[in-house]
């Protein structure tokens, strides 16, 4: 039987606030953030729609959020000279992937593509730590272009 999950995106609900908040605590990536300063970021994701997450029989598998923002405020960030600034979505030149937990990693890049097929046409910035030591983070930036036909 296939792997029966869907991909979607939430309300700005205490239910779903909570169900998110509950899925990130169990992470040993997240575990360490200040609870007042990751609630305010999911909130916000929630709020303005920036975020996805997978499902499979009604239990949250996998999130990925991110931060509508500038190129410039994204550079910054990426050379770590400066907090991300957050934007309105419709004068954003960019968004800054901020947030991704998944149980299975066959997840993250169909939620990578779910971001870049809701802000086309904008820089989409990313910075990836991992749980371990032995695994050395990773940065970069693509230009989220439309593919012609």
């Amino acid at each position: 039987m296939p792997d029966s999950h869907i991909f979607t995106k939430l309300n700005m609900s205490f239910e779903d606030l909570g169900v998110v908040s509950d899925y990130l605590s169990r992470s040993s990536v997240f575990q360490h953030y200040r609870l007042g300063d990751l609630l305010g970021i999911i909130k916000q994701q929630l709020a303005t729609k920036c975020h996805f997450a997978v499902v499979k029989d009604r239990k949250l598998i996998g999130y990925a959020g991110w931060l509508d923002t500038t190129i410039e405020s994204g550079e910054l960030w990426m050379a770590n000279k400066g907090l991300l600034v957050r934007s309105e979505s419709d004068v954003a030149d960019a968004a800054a992937l901020t947030i991704v937990e998944v149980d299975n990693s066959a997840h993250v890049l169909p939620l990578i593509r779910r971001l870049r097929d809701d802000r086309k046409g904008k820089q989409i910035f990313f910075k990836r730590e991992y749980e371990t030591k032995d695994r050395k983070g990773r940065k970069g930036s693509v230009l989220n272009v439309e593919m012609m036909k």
